[in-house]
């Protein structure tokens, strides 16, 4: 039986998730959107600067943000690699939370994700291959409320199957994520939008803007600090925690990488060849220490 060309257009439509596609992506734009204008309210208040909402960055930064929160990575890529995994990760399944009432099995799972992702974070600063592609998201000397979906595809799906696997086993369904990746949009904006916030008492507990400011800093002497996604009490516990002022440079000192979507994608493909070294590692790393050590002492 021949297919018209409507049944193949249909087929594909439904293939590639496109009408999916679709909705996600309008509901996205208007979640951004949203958080767009209250951002960029809270900046105009504080005297940020708003210039850097003219810049082909920022262009790139959007990109960035349709592809990961308009489900295009979602539909198209993970959800295949999650469906390969799933059968092999059942045995494991140990339904812990299952058991718990939602509020507290919620929390319990957002914990767990947030504290795996605090340790993921150190480890993609220390290992050179992980590091080749998670300096797309650190190289850039501008920062706005979308540098957080500025991340490279292999880092993405790295990052996913690492948290992944022991969320997994804990029971949570993937369709429970959803609040938690919108409770962290929010979250993550904030902390890449140029506002001087510290939140007070609560610096300890959770990321704030200059919080995670520090993380993309120039000074070598915050290389390696600050690693928390939403939760700062990990790098306090773990002793990666520095609790200057707002640094007034960002990116990385002798990593250049252009305004450039094809550029972003293939530099840490040459960069892994190469083996190039995360900042603040072996002899950067110790002088930071130093930095820190003499700083304490003063």
């Amino acid at each position: 039986m021949e297919l018209s060309r409507h049944d193949v257009a249909a087929r594909l439509a439904a293939l590639l998730h496109l009408r999916e596609l679709a909705r996600t992506t309008a509901y996205a734009a208007a979640l951004s959107l949203a958080l767009f204008l209250v951002i960029y309210a809270l900046e105009r208040w504080r005297g940020g600067d708003r210039s850097r909402y003219r810049t082909r960055s920022f262009l790139n930064d959007i990109a960035y943000a349709v592809f990961y929160q308009g489900q295009f990575y979602s539909l198209l890529v993970f959800a295949l690699v999650a469906r390969l995994l799933d059968p092999y990760v059942g045995a494991f399944r140990l339904n812990s939370v299952s058991y718990l009432p939602p509020i507290i099995a919620f929390v319990v799972w957002w914990l767990t994700a947030d504290f795996f992702g605090y340790w993921v974070h150190r480890w993609q600063h220390r290992s050179r291959i992980l590091w080749a592609f998670h300096c797309v998201h650190h190289a850039p000397a501008t920062l706005t409320f979308l540098t957080s979906y500025r991340i490279h595809l292999v880092e993405q799906l790295t990052t996913n199957l690492l948290l992944f696997v022991p969320l997994l086993i804990l029971g949570i369904p993937p369709r429970a994520w959803l609040g938690v990746k919108f409770v962290q949009a929010f979250f993550e904006g904030i902390q890449h939008s140029d506002l001087d916030w510290r939140f007070g008492r609560l610096y300890r507990v959770v990321v704030s803007p200059t919080f995670h400011a520090i993380h993309h800093s120039a000074e070598q002497r915050h290389y390696d600090r600050n690693f928390g996604k939403i939760l700062s009490v990990w790098d306090f516990v773990f002793g990666t925690a520095a609790s200057d002022a707002r640094p007034t440079r960002f990116g990385v000192d002798g990593l250049v990488m252009r305004e450039s979507l094809v550029d972003q994608f293939l530099r840490p493909f040459r960069l892994c060849l190469h083996a190039v070294a995360p900042p603040g590692d072996d002899e950067q790393r110790r002088g930071a220490r130093d930095q820190r050590a003499d700083a304490s002492t003063v």
